[in-house]
């Protein structure tokens, strides 16, 4: 009974399988690792899963070892199928495991812990990215981008330290490795149709500086700005659109650029200076007549007495 056994099995397996020194092939003549699987086209798969049924929580483990022999259990990797959640796990450690990472069949990817990109070696954050090249290019640094547009944003670390911003390959800003302090890029070579602003008072006057609470915030707390559709009207530059219904917000935004009331200040500034200094010649040249008239009268009065 078990030479038929055998000699069926053999057969069976004639031109499949292959056997070697703890080595096993399947479509492989002459295996080189410990399981070896080949086909002549696409088609060479390892199948694992449940049979007999849908959704079950244990539909499939792969488990890496250290030792099989080992009487606690388990002490290693496992890739466990859950038929039931629709994921695809692993997991790792000494019984009891600990799930590490979960994938699931809509394409979201979870991690319980640290991930480092860029370099092997251990995470110092719960995201931690090494980019060895500074430059903007398509594997250095953090890159989000808009897949209908292609518009992006990178960051970086600079060789000395300053963390930079760019947009679509083109520097947009850095902040200061020292102090922190944010620098948006404000070259002449950037710039054209360079003007020099007029006078600013006016137009400083007519701002409203303004303390309110947001309809959001949980506390009652006082906050002191300006409010977006006033500046709007004096300043549109500064008081631009960053969320519209067209891009799918809830109603049209606008928010105020604070930073940019800085050269309309420094303008409405040396406007002032321009009439301070007028005034005090003014008022040097009045003090100078009204000495000459002082010294004429002193001297008329002294005349008169002798």
């Amino acid at each position: 009974m078990k030479k038929i056994i055998f000699l069926t099995l053999s057969f069976v397996l004639a031109g499949l399988f292959s056997f070697g020194q703890d080595k096993v092939g399947i479509g492989v003549a002459n295996p080189s690792t410990t399981l070896s699987v080949g086909a002549s086209d696409s088609s060479a798969t390892i199948s694992i899963g449940h049979i007999g049924g849908f959704n079950n929580k244990g539909s499939g483990r792969l488990i890496f070892s250290e030792d099989l022999d080992f009487a606690g259990g388990v002490c290693g990797f496992q890739w466990i199928h859950n038929g039931q959640n629709n994921t695809l796990s692993i997991l790792a450690g000494c019984l009891p495991i600990d799930t590490l990472m979960e994938f699931s069949r809509e394409g979201n990817t979870n991690i319980k812990n640290g991930l480092l990109i860029g370099s092997i070696g251990r995470p110092s954050s719960q995201l931690h990215i090494k980019h060895d090249n500074f430059s903007p290019g398509l594997s250095d640094g953090f890159r989000i981008e808009n897949q209908s547009t292609s518009e992006n944003w990178m960051q970086f670390v600079s060789g000395t330290g300053d963390f930079r911003l760019y947009r679509n390959g083109s520097l947009r800003g850095t902040f200061d490795a020292t102090t922190g302090a944010y620098a948006s890029v404000s070259d002449q070579s950037l710039k054209k149709a360079i003007q020099t602003l007029p006078a600013q008072m006016p137009n400083i006057l007519k701002l409203r500086p303004a303390n309110y609470q947001f309809n959001d915030q949980s506390n009652n707390a006082t906050h002191i700005g300006l409010i977006a559709q006033e500046v709007r009207s004096i300043y549109p530059e500064l008081a631009p659109l960053i969320e519209s219904v067209n891009e799918g917000g809830k109603r049209d935004l606008y928010g105020v650029t604070y930073a940019g009331f800085i050269p309309v200040l420094i303008a409405g500034m040396q406007e002032q200076q321009q009439q301070i200094d007028l005034l005090e010649k003014q008022v040097a040249l009045l003090k100078a007549q009204n000495e000459a008239i002082l010294k004429s009268i002193n001297a008329g009065q002294y005349a008169k007495g002798n």
